[in-house]
């Protein structure tokens, strides 16, 4: 076969395929997933200035001489901030590590993602996109 015709061919089958409803759900899910390792992003950032910024130097001043706040205040407050804060970064390590490789392997699937999410908090941004995930 000649070589325009193989790419006019191809060009026909590319076209076909991009107009599909296939495609069109793959973007779709693409976006889904985009967004949820966006979120995910943000919410890892702000868990680090909460815990950079007010969760450290709060428990170093709690040792001071002077404290302007107790420990047990300290933990009050931000409870299991810092284990959460651990908790959210590895999650994201693997989304981001899952969703780079999603070209060489299996798309994500959403018993994979609650699997690794299950021994964290269910209310974070990342959660409340995998229920969209779950409803396409």
């Amino acid at each position: 076969m000649r070589g325009w015709l193989c790419r006019r061919k191809w060009k026909i089958i590319v076209q076909d395929y991009i107009s599909s409803p296939h495609a069109e759900s793959m973007r779709k899910r693409n976006q889904i997933v985009f967004n949820m390792v966006e979120a995910e992003t943000e919410y890892v950032h702000q868990l680090s200035i909460l815990v950079n910024c007010f969760l450290r130097p709060l428990r170093m001043a709690a040792s001071s001489k002077k404290p302007p706040i107790s420990h047990d205040d300290v933990s009050t407050i931000f409870l299991n901030s810092g284990d959460h804060h651990v908790s959210a970064r590895i999650f994201h390590q693997g989304l981001n590590a899952r969703s780079r490789n999603r070209a060489h392997a299996s798309p994500v699937s959403t018993s994979q993602l609650s699997t690794s999410r299950s021994h964290l908090e269910p209310l974070t941004p990342a959660s409340l996109q995998l229920s969209k995930i779950k409803n396409l």
